[in-house]
């Protein structure tokens, strides 16, 4: 059976903390710190079922702190982009656009990240390291790529080419392993 990397909240939840970040998205440290004591305290039995529901899926964290973070690093952060999308002109998205460029990454590297993945997978190991593993076991590969994507895209940055790698990585294996958590 494969271990779970990232637990998430359930729906009722979410719902609750994404209330209390549209609603204090903008209070500063101290009164945020303090809406969000108060909120714990009214919340206190919706917080411990989802506790053991988590532990039931075997999460082995804090979760008050999985909900602090949550709320303050998702949910504000989210609600603050919708409103910078509402407060800008559509011709101003429509430039934005027009600017991002999508990068594709060759058939053959593709291929080699969907049979690293599927190994990683089978002997349970983490994203992060297997994708630390794909750079030592592919180097040679990965600097063919990114010298493409350089000479494709005009983009001179190794290290912006390289995190375009590693997103798609961490994409494909999140990916792949829900796929198998539900065969």
């Amino acid at each position: 059976m494969a271990s779970t990397f990232r637990f998430k909240f359930s729906e009722e939840i979410n719902i609750k903390l994404s209330n209390f970040g549209r609603l204090h998205s903008y209070s500063d440290k101290e009164d945020f710190t303090k809406y969000w004591s108060i909120w714990l305290n009214e919340n206190k039995e919706l917080i411990i079922n989802e506790n053991s529901r988590l532990v039931e899926l075997g999460y082995k964290g804090n979760i008050d702190k999985k909900l602090y973070k949550s709320v303050k690093y998702y949910w504000i952060k989210l609600y603050k982009l919708e409103n910078n999308d509402k407060s800008n002109n559509k011709s101003n998205n429509n430039d934005k656009n027009k600017n991002e460029t999508y990068i594709i990454i060759s058939s053959k590297l593709l291929e080699k990240i969907d049979i690293h993945i599927n190994n990683g997978i089978m002997n349970n190991i983490c994203p992060k390291e297997g994708f630390n593993n794909f750079l030592k076991n592919y180097e040679d590969l990965i600097n063919k790529e990114i010298n493409k994507i350089n000479e494709t895209y005009n983009i001179n940055n190794k290290e912006v080419c390289k995190m375009k790698i590693k997103k798609c990585y961490k994409n494909k294996y999140y990916l792949k392993s829900n796929n198998k958590k539900k065969v």
